[in-house]
């Protein structure tokens, strides 16, 4: 018997577990007692989504630059993407600046959102992402600055660890 787990999302199979008759459980190059049948590895639906990504992923990149009019669109669409993100990140950097005091600022926040675009760029399986501060976030740091400050915790520290434990 084998046993097939679909991802609902990417329409992969995630998991393959065979099952052999004496009720253990082969998968993953080491058997399992059949009460183990349900198992996870930690990543397994990135890796999953990557590697059905993988066979498109150089020509996302490859069809901005080359064909007819796509290098004249790639430009002004990155230039349109590029004043339509900036000018919130600048408002709302000023107005993290202004709650927190100098803690988090406009510069901050700008090479914040160029790490985080990258890493998305790259690592999402599509080369554009579109990553913003929004109004929420900057009432989300307002929030927990306050929190931080009427306790005496150290506000990047304590910014920090929420942004690693979500």
């Amino acid at each position: 018997n084998v046993i097939k787990e679909q991802d609902s999302y990417a329409g992969s199979q995630s998991n393959v577990l065979d099952v052999r008759d004496d009720g253990n459980v082969k998968g993953a190059g080491k058997n399992v007692s059949g009460d183990q049948q349900k198992w996870y590895h930690a990543g397994a639906g990135i890796k999953s989504d990557l590697a059905a990504r993988l066979p498109y992923y150089f020509s996302d990149f490859k069809d901005g630059v080359v064909g007819k009019n796509t290098l004249q669109k790639t430009i002004s669409t990155t230039l349109f993407l590029y004043f339509s993100v900036i000018l919130p990140a600048i408002a709302l950097g000023v107005l993290n600046n202004k709650t927190t005091h100098g803690d988090i600022s406009v510069h901050q926040v700008l090479v914040g959102q160029t790490f985080g675009a990258i890493a998305f760029a790259l690592f999402a399986g599509q080369p554009l992402v579109v990553v913003m501060t929004t109004a929420p976030l900057a009432l989300f740091i307002k929030t927990i600055y306050s929190i931080a400050y009427q306790n005496n915790i150290d506000f990047l520290a304590f910014y920090a660890a929420i942004g690693l434990w979500n």
